[in-house]
């Protein structure tokens, strides 16, 4: 008898130790939902920059934060007045000037925004990439307008350096389009582009023959286009997801900005182009800009 209720009394032991360790961590738990619900209050105290610079931060450190793309504004007195800049001094301020003007955005990416106020064009401004050759490429080869968007005009600015480094960006005046394929998994399921974007990633990337032509049965002659995009930029840095792929509104195909970088001999360098008949624009020629606004 003495046994047993030496097991009892050691079983019920253990048990009251782990039921310690359970309250203890529910304690800890609700300690640190408190100290949450604290900081929320005590942000909704802040005067309004600081509640800005706050979300910024949150933005940064959700997305990745570059300087340039994020410049911080003074905080030593909120009602200091700012500094006034030109939009011409990075894509960030441009983005600034363009919202001031009424466009919104519609859309980007790591690095591209697009901005739109009306009508059926579009402003993008972005940096870092190589966007503009495959874009040239495609006006060159009769694809703008089919399964290259249809671009008017290209210009890039130098910006204002950051720290010494350059910092330009690139505007251009494009087509606006419907949706990315993505959203279909969201808004119609059922539409037959939805594995358009998968094909022709499987097809090109990994050079798959069975995705190469169920892409063709779906869209009659992409095969074409896409073995003489992979001719043209063989070793390039491709950026093929579902973002990058969209559709008009009348449900043509349409592969957006599929490269991030091509190889430096192929590099055109082009920095200010008419893409309707592919001649350069004057330095004082604003005439695309001014439509798309």
């Amino acid at each position: 008898m003495g046994r047993k209720v030496k097991k009892m009394l050691a079983a019920n032991n253990v048990l009251m130790q782990k039921w310690q360790r359970s309250w203890a961590r529910l304690i800890e738990i609700h300690k640190q939902q408190e100290e949450d619900k604290a900081k929320k209050r005590k942000l909704l105290n802040l005067p309004p920059l600081a509640k800005a610079i706050e979300r910024r931060v949150n933005v940064i450190m959700e997305d990745g934060f570059d300087e340039s793309e994020f410049p911080m504004a003074p905080i030593a007195n909120d009602n200091r007045p700012q500094p006034k800049h030109s939009p011409f001094e990075s894509k960030y301020y441009f983005g600034c000037w363009l919202s001031k003007k009424g466009f919104k955005n519609i859309g980007g990416g790591a690095f591209s925004t697009v901005w739109h106020k009306k009508g059926d064009r579009v402003i993008k401004v972005g940096r870092h990439d190589d966007w503009i050759e495959y874009i040239l490429w495609g006006h060159k080869n009769g694809f703008g307008g089919n399964y290259v968007p249809r671009v008017y005009s290209f210009k890039t600015f130098p910006g204002k350096p950051i720290h010494g480094e350059p910092n330009p960006f690139y505007v251009a005046v494009m087509e606006k389009l419907h949706c990315t394929t993505r959203q279909l998994y969201h808004d119609n399921t059922a539409h037959d582009l939805l594995v358009a974007a998968p094909l022709f990633t499987t097809a090109v990337e990994y050079k798959n023959p069975m995705a190469a032509t169920l892409l063709d049965l779906l869209l009659p002659g992409i095969t074409f286009f896409k073995n003489k995009f992979m001719e043209a930029f063989e070793g390039a840095g491709l950026d093929l997801h579902g973002g990058n792929f969209m559709l008009r509104s009348d449900g043509s195909f349409v592969l957006t900005d599929p490269i991030t970088s091509v190889k430096d001999e192929k590099r055109t360098g082009v920095k200010r182009l008419r893409l309707t008949d592919l001649s350069p624009i004057p330095a004082n020629d604003n005439t695309e800009l001014r439509h798309a606004a």
